[in-house]
């Protein structure tokens, strides 16, 4: 199994399970320099594309700036489609967090955009995660599938209502 892929996330999910206490760092601003200026002294980057318009090749710089350095990137995107979902994953985050969830079956389609086929229906792009084109295949698709951090927020009566179905969803992680 290779280490070189998503090693920050590896690490990240290494220290959750055995219950460390992990600092992240919220960022909003465009300038790819406070990603790196941070990544050495957080577990992990949280960036915000619900309430902050970070441009895509921004985006692309900071994920890039913390895959150096190895920390691991959450990234909250604005919905749970498909359209949200895999641009952001084909840049390279290894995390990301849906706002707003309402229901079970918004949390399953969010959660089927974050892994490949048969896990989910992500679709492959020669971009990031494959090192554009030059990876792939099954140890890929497993390898990705296990290791995306996959999270929806509560923050709606109508999910608070049905959070137990929602927990319950396979490949859900937070």
């Amino acid at each position: 199994e290779s280490s070189s892929l998503f090693p920050g996330m590896r690490t990240f999910r290494s220290r959750l399970h055995t219950g460390d206490l992990l600092i992240g760092a919220a960022v909003t601003f465009n300038d790819p320099l406070v990603s790196e200026a941070l990544s050495d002294s957080v577990d992990f980057l949280w960036y915000d594309l619900e309430h902050v318009k970070i441009d895509p090749s921004a985006l692309n710089a900071h994920l890039m700036a913390a895959r150096g350095r190895e920390t691991a990137t959450i990234v909250r995107v604005g919905g749970v489609g498909a359209d949200e979902v895999k641009p952001v994953l084909d840049a390279g985050a290894e995390g990301l967090v849906a706002p707003q969830v309402t229901d079970v079956a918004q949390v399953e389609e969010f959660v089927s955009h974050c892994r490949y086929p048969p896990q989910g229906r992500r679709g492959l792009g020669p971009r990031v995660p494959t090192n554009y084109g030059r990876t792939g295949g099954p140890d890929h698709f497993r390898q990705a599938n296990d290791t995306v951090f996959v999270s929806v927020m509560i923050e709606t009566r109508e999910a608070v209502e049905a959070i137990d179905a929602i927990v319950r969803v396979p490949g859900l992680d937070s």
